[in-house]
């Protein structure tokens, strides 16, 4: 019964939220899963390893809230004072996406933001998230979104 409340309650969350907050979501159904699968019950290193999924989940959720706050997998590392390589790894084992993945899409995230409520250019914005090359930001945006910085603009911003 509580494991169904516990499944119950991520669907819940899972589909009232944004597709960001979604990945995050998945990560957490998918350590759930894991969790019951291994027998983490019985497991004499699961509080260790329960500890670790949840300081791994709280970086990510960082991550998404303050995009410029982590830049390097050794900002990570240096986080949950761990060595960059183990971060790494363990970080891709978590969620399926690299960390820096991560940073990538958080900024391109907030570029999203910026770009439906501000005026502020391109290259701002791009400046505004420490992209110093303005080429390469707009490479990782069309990547991750299948648009330009500004088709984005033009879809998605409403006219009042």
């Amino acid at each position: 019964p509580e494991l169904s409340n516990r499944i119950r309650v991520i669907e819940e969350v899972y589909f009232s939220v944004n597709k960001y907050r979604r990945e995050i979501n998945n990560a957490d159904f998918l350590l759930l899963l894991y969790g019951t699968a291994s027998g983490d019950e019985d497991d004499t290193a699961a509080p260790q390893r329960s500890r670790r999924h949840l300081q791994m989940r709280r970086l990510r959720t960082l991550i998404f809230d303050d995009p410029l706050r982590f830049r390097t997998v050794q900002d990570g590392a240096d986080y949950l004072h761990l060595s960059p390589s183990y971060f790494s790894n363990l970080y891709r084992e978590c969620f399926g996406v690299t960390f820096l993945q991560d940073c990538i899409r958080s900024r391109v995230k907030r570029c999203c933001s910026l770009l439906t409520s501000t005026d502020l250019s391109i290259k701002e914005i791009a400046q505004k998230l420490g992209h110093d090359n303005e080429a390469h930001f707009f490479h990782q945006f069309k990547q991750i979104t299948g648009q330009t910085p500004n088709e984005y603009r033009r879809h998605n911003t409403k006219a009042f």
